[in-house]
């Protein structure tokens, strides 16, 4: 009588694969999730964001894996390796779709010679064709003032996405500044993510903050800041969000003077033609 051969075990399914699949997506999907503004807010707040992202992955693999588990708890446990490859697969197509637009309109970022060129300063109003924006005239004492526009235009060379106009009053002792940066989209995140690039610049010894408040719904939004200088100079900022048929963008007019209530009307008055 012959004696039965030993059983052999059920033959085990590599796991290696998922293992490295997965090393290679978490990278990638931080990569896909990073800020807007990238390093505009400092190196310190893009590592804590990236970090932050691999935080959120990896709680979301441990959320699945658990469902996993409850779906086969009378069966063998799903292998971690392999719900953490599809998962971040998962997560991948769905952060590819959304920064390719899947459909949504993606503008360029790149401000034409056409568009530099496009203000006009007229008797009542300074206004921009191509963009849609107009504000009421400050006065006939402000006209374009070449030097400071060009170290406007020397601090944006490196910018392509920014132009700023530069107009000066001697009479009143007063600089009008109207900037506009282009993105992609906008939205929400796009807006805040400019607003923090705005105060981080704005770290002048001295300085003091009187005003910041910031406002957003669907459509519409809106910021604004009042920073007061040690030799008695107040910087008043006003600028809102915009998407035209041609172009996204955030538009600022800020006034600099000794006199805190100049050209009040004019950052209240601009605004943007849909």
């Amino acid at each position: 009588m012959t004696r039965p051969g030993p059983v052999s075990a059920p033959p085990r399914k590599l796991s290696w694969p998922f293992a490295l699949g997965t090393l290679l997506l978490l990278p990638l999907n931080v990569f896909w999730m990073a800020p807007p503004e990238g390093g505009k807010g400092g190196a310190a707040y893009l590592t804590g964001y990236l970090l932050g992202g691999v935080v959120v992955l990896l709680l979301l693999v441990g959320l699945v894996y658990g469902v996993a588990r409850l779906i086969r708890r009378r069966s063998a446990p799903p292998r971690v390796a392999a719900v953490a490859f599809w998962t971040l697969l998962t997560m991948m197509i769905l952060n590819v779709v959304r920064a390719t637009g899947a459909g949504a309109t993606r503008f360029s970022t790149t401000v034409t010679a056409a568009e530099r060129q496009g203000l006009q300063i007229a008797a009542d109003s300074i206004w921009h064709a191509g963009f849609g924006f107009s504000m009421p005239s400050p006065g006939p004492s402000y006209v374009p003032a070449p030097e400071l526009q060009a170290r406007a235009d020397s601090s944006l060379a490196d910018h392509p996405d920014m132009v700023g106009w530069v107009l000066r009053s001697a009479e009143e002792a007063t600089t009008l500044v109207i900037q506009l940066v282009k993105f992609p989209a906008m939205d929400e995140t796009h807006f805040r993510a400019f607003i923090r690039g705005m105060r981080n610049s704005s770290n002048a010894p001295g300085v003091t903050i009187l005003v910041d408040t910031t406002s957003w719904r669907p459509g519409a939004g809106e910021f604004r800041y009042v920073e007061r200088y040690p030799s008695g100079t107040f910087l008043l900022t006003r600028c809102i969000p915009a998407v035209r048929s041609d172009a996204a963008f955030v538009l600022c007019v800020q006034t600099g003077s000794a006199d805190s209530g100049a050209l009040a009307d004019v950052r209240n008055g601009l605004s943007v033609r849909h």
